[in-house]
C-alpha cells in the first residue's frame, strides 16, 4: 500500500511550529553546516502519529481516517531522529493520544517561549477568573514576560495582584470577595516549566476556600512561584512610627515580604560589592539597622531621615534586590504598584522599565499604573487595560 507521506510544505510548518524542536526531548534539530556559508544540519523529522501505510511494521495505523487525513499537518508531530524511531517500536508507550498531548503542550510552550515567557524557569501565563470581586462574567487574562495593567481605580487591577500574590501568602485570601453572593467564584492560574499545570482556587458561595491542581483536589496548595508584591500601602507600612515605634526598618521589611531578619540581612549585604540600580550603597550597623547612600557624595542615612523620594528609591532598590535573588533558585514574579513609587516622576518610571526590559531579568514583572493616559511609557510591555463598566470590569490588551 502507498504510504501518505507529508509534502515539503507540511513538513517545514511542522518544524516552525515546533520551534525546530523535537517535541519530546526538545533536541534542538537545525543548526549551521560548515560546507559552506549556506548548508544547513537539519536532523529532525516529520513523523507519523497515525502510521503513513498499513501493513506490517505500521505504528498506529487507523484505516478509519482518508488519505488527506494521514498525510495532514494534523497527523504530524516533529521529532528528532533517535524519538522518530523510538515511537515506532512502541506503539503502547507512544499511542495516538499520548503523541497528540506531547504535540499540543510543546506547541504551547514554543508559543509562550516566543512571547518572551521564560519556559526552563517558569512562568504564570494567564489568569482565569469568575465572580470574583468586580469580575462577574468568566474572564481570562494572558500574561507575558513584563506586564503593566492600566486603568482606573476601582476596574480590578490590585485584585488581580492579590489573587497572583495568594499562591504563596493566604492573607490575600481574606481579600478576595465574591462578586454574586450565593453563587461560587473561582480563579485559575496557568503556570508552565516543562509542562503546563493549572493551579485554580474555588471560593464557595459560604466563603469555604479549596484548591485543585490539574483538576485534582488537594487540601493544601504548594505555590509554584515566589511572589514578591510592592503594594500601596507598604511605604506606610515602613514608615508607621506609632504602631512599630521600637522595631527597626529591617525587621519591618522582612516581616512585610513573609523573610526573617536574619535573611534580609544577609542578602543585603551579599550585594554590597554587585550592581545596584537606584541607590550608591548600604552599609548594616552594629544594631542590625540598614542605612544607605542615595549618592556617592551622599552620608549613610537611616531610612527615617530620607526624603520620600530617597526612600522610594531605596525600596525599589530593595525589592529589585530580593527578586533578583530568589529567581535564580525559583520562578519569581514581581508586582509594584505605581502608588507606592508616586514620587518618581516619568523619567524615573521610564528609568524603571528600561531596567526591567534591557537586564532580561530572570523574575517574571508586573507594574500596575492608576494613569490611563500613562500607556505610551511601556512600548516594550504587554499592556494590559481595566475598564469598569457598571459595577462589572473587563481587560484588553492595548500593546
Amino acid at each position: 500500500m502507498a504510504r501518505d507521506d507529508f509534502n515539503a510544505d507540511t513538513k517545514n510548518r511542522l518544524a516552525k511550529r515546533a520551534g525546530y524542536q523535537c517535541s519530546i526531548c526538545k533536541k534542538l534539530t537545525i543548526s549551521a553546516s560548515e560546507e559552506s556559508n549556506k548548508s544547513v544540519n537539519s536532523t529532525g523529522v516529520a513523523a507519523h502519529i497515525s502510521g503513513a501505510s498499513d501493513g506490517r511494521g505500521s505504528r498506529r495505523y487507523d484505516p478509519q481516517i482518508s488519505h488527506e487525513e494521514r498525510k495532514s499537518i494534523e497527523n504530524g508531530i516533529w521529532l528528532c531522529s533517535e524519538h522518530a524511531n523510538y515511537i515506532d517500536r512502541d506503539e503502547f508507550k507512544y499511542s495516538t493520544e499520548k503523541l497528540l498531548s506531547i504535540k499540543k503542550e510543546h506547541e504551547k510552550q514554543i508559543s509562550l517561549k516566543h512571547e518572551g515567557l521564560d519556559i526552563k524557569n517558569g512562568s504564570l501565563y494567564e489568569i482565569e477568573v469568575n465572580n470574583i470581586c468586580l469580575f462577574n462574567s468568566n474572564i481570562k487574562i494572558r500574561l507575558k514576560k513584563n506586564n503593566v495593567f492600566i486603568g482606573n481605580n476601582g476596574t480590578g487591577k490590585s485584585t488581580l495582584c492579590q489573587i497572583i500574590s495568594s499562591l504563596e501568602n493566604s492573607k490575600y485570601l481574606n481579600l478576595i470577595k465574591l462578586k454574586s453572593k450565593g453563587q461560587n467564584g473561582y480563579f485559575k492560574l496557568k503556570f508552565i516549566k516543562s509542562v503546563s499545570s493549572k493551579y485554580r482556587v474555588i471560593v464557595n458561595s459560604n466563603s469555604r476556600i479549596e484548591y485543585e491542581v490539574d483538576e485534582v483536589e488537594t487540601p493544601i496548595l504548594d505555590s509554584p512561584v515566589k511572589t514578591l508584591y510592592l503594594e500601596e500601602k507598604f511605604m506606610a507600612y515602613v514608615n508607621n512610627s506609632y504602631d512599630f515605634k521600637s522595631i527597626t526598618t529591617a525587621k519591618k521589611i522582612s516581616k512585610f515580604f513573609n523573610l526573617k531578619k536574619s535573611e534580609l540581612i544577609s542578602l543585603l549585604y551579599s550585594i554590597r560589592n554587585k550592581r545596584k540600580y537606584f541607590i550608591h550603597d548600604l552599609e548594616i550597623t552594629n544594631s542590625k539597622e540598614l542605612e544607605f547612600k542615595i549618592k556617592n557624595s551622599a552620608p549613610f542615612l537611616p531610612l527615617a531621615n530620607l526624603s520620600g523620594g530617597e526612600s522610594v528609591k531605596v525600596c525599589l532598590e530593595i525589592i529589585l534586590q530580593l527578586a533578583i535573588y530568589f529567581s535564580k533558585f525559583r520562578p519569581t514574579i514581581l508586582l509594584i504598584e505605581k502608588g507606592v513609587i508616586h514620587s518618581l516622576d516619568t523619567d524615573g518610571i521610564k528609568y524603571l522599565m528600561k531596567i526591567i526590559v534591557e537586564e532580561n531579568f530572570l523574575f517574571q514583572f508586573i507594574f500596575v499604573d492608576y494613569d490611563k493616559e500613562m500607556d505610551y511609557i511601556y512600548p516594550d510591555m504587554n499592556v494590559l487595560k481595566f475598564i469598569n463598566e457598571n459595577g462589572v470590569s473587563s481587560v484588553k490588551t492595548i500593546n
